[in-house]
């Protein structure tokens, strides 16, 4: 193999390796928002029902009546 060809070789593996970089980390950047935006629903759900105990008073089966 000439230098020139393998210098080819090496420029287009490392350009390979970048952009498998940049999707993986795109991916990971998605999968954290997606978690993210899954987990608030259920976090608010929570927040709410706490609100409800709060104001209705303890034994009202806030949970039990949901």
């Amino acid at each position: 193999m000439t230098k020139k060809y393998t210098t080819k070789i090496q420029s287009y593996v490392t350009l390979l390796e970048e952009l498998k970089k940049k999707i993986r980390r795109a991916q990971y950047r998605a999968y954290f928002s997606v978690n993210k935006e899954m987990i608030f629903p259920y976090w608010d759900i929570g927040k709410t029902i706490i609100e409800q105990q709060k104001s209705q008073g303890w034994g009202a089966k806030v949970i039990n009546r949901i």
